[in-house]
């Protein structure tokens, strides 16, 4: 019942959005009685928070299923992963629900508060895969590295709404994003370097 109510609100969800969202219309859309509904989920933020988590568990599994496949090396798992999310993020479906939810989170604290857990979810899972790529970065370079591979895969959004592909006069950066992203993942620690540079910069000068 639970995964039925899940995917007929994902689906309303999708099309209409947060405000074309109704218990008496999910209900419908489920084939239950609003009483049989409002059961499970007393209300339309309890339903979407569930949602949420419905999708955080979703890529959980992609997640795990990848960082067991020993057949991988760490760097071709970590490849994977970000293929697979750039290539979600093409598809119609997955602009919609995050679309979606992003303007939710604007004007909603419960919104907001599942975005924020979503992310942090999806950095440090990120930043496993970074790790096992690169284990000599310090724990804070391997935060912000997962941070800023996130916002590049998710900045991509911009490019490809309701979309399949991305636009021709930026054909092949679905590889220069991999390449890029990888290079940051195995880049050594940037510890360090930067008094070097400004003594070397204040010698030029």
């Amino acid at each position: 019942m639970v995964a039925r109510i899940l995917h007929a609100a994902t689906e309303l969800y999708i099309a209409e959005g947060y405000g074309g969202m109704s218990m008496r219309k999910v209900a419908g859309c489920a084939g239950i009685a609003l009483a049989n509904l409002q059961y499970y989920f007393p209300t339309l933020e309890a339903l979407f928070v569930a949602l949420m988590r419905q999708t955080i568990a979703e890529y959980s599994e992609t997640y795990d299923s990848i960082r067991h496949d020993v057949s991988l090396t760490p760097e071709r798992r970590l490849e994977k992963v970000l293929r697979l999310l750039i290539e979600a993020n093409k598809q119609s479906r997955t602009q919609s629900l995050f679309i979606n939810m992003w303007a939710l989170a604007q004007k909603h604290e419960f919104a907001r508060q599942m975005m924020d857990e979503a992310y942090l979810y999806q950095r440090r899972w990120l930043r496993g895969f970074i790790e096992a790529v690169n284990p000599d970065l310090p724990s804070s370079e391997l935060s912000c590295r997962a941070a800023l591979i996130t916002c590049q895969i998710e900045g991509l959004l911009v490019l490809i709404p309701q979309r399949n592909r991305f636009p021709s006069d930026v054909k092949g950066i679905e590889e220069e994003a991999v390449l890029s992203m990888m290079a940051l993942a195995k880049a050594e620690s940037s510890r360090g370097r930067a008094p070097t540079a400004r003594l070397r910069n204040t010698g030029n000068e």
